[in-house]
């Protein structure tokens, strides 16, 4: 919000901002928030070293103990739920592409093994349609993977980043 970044804005003018700060906002659906984005990269861009935007988060599945994450086949003990996608495949690679080519750092919150495909899917599909760069796009928790998707990570050199938290779950 608006709020946050005159919040920050001020704390520095006045010599009280006494920590770097890295804002984000949500990935957004149309792409006229993109640009409104852009503007608010520009403003607040890297070389200014104490406040800076360009993370954009988005979410494509839910969580492991609520067996809401996305996975392959049905849970055991719910044979008929695999998970609840918050968008289509389609719309999360759109979207993504669409951030990319403006230059933002990408997250997704993704838990299971099929979120995190999809979103290694998707960000190779960025590489392909916008070129390869230093995008440091991000897996928010990649808390289960499939051994085929782990090297992929390092491939496409997207962070997977993890919480402690998660390693006992």
């Amino acid at each position: 919000p608006p709020g946050q970044f005159k919040m920050y804005q001020k704390f520095r003018d006045m010599g009280k901002l006494t920590l770097r700060v890295y804002v984000g906002q949500p990935l957004p659906k149309d792409e006229k928030q993109l640009e409104r984005y852009v503007e608010l990269q520009k403003k607040y861009a890297p070389e200014d070293n104490w406040i800076r935007f360009g993370y954009l988060k988005g979410f494509i599945d839910g969580t492991l103990g609520s067996g809401t994450m996305l996975v392959f086949k049905p849970f055991e003990d719910e044979p008929d739920k695999t998970g609840l996608a918050m968008m289509p495949y389609e719309e999360l690679e759109r979207r993504i592409i669409a951030a990319d080519k403006m230059g933002f750092q990408v997250g997704i919150h993704a838990i299971g093994p099929k979120a995190n495909r999809w979103i290694l899917n998707a960000f190779e599909k960025a590489q392909e349609v916008n070129g390869k760069r230093d995008s440091r796009h991000r897996s928010e928790h990649a808390q289960i993977l499939t051994l085929d998707d782990i090297p992929r990570f390092a491939k496409l050199r997207v962070i997977a980043s993890m919480q402690p938290t998660h390693c006992i779950t």
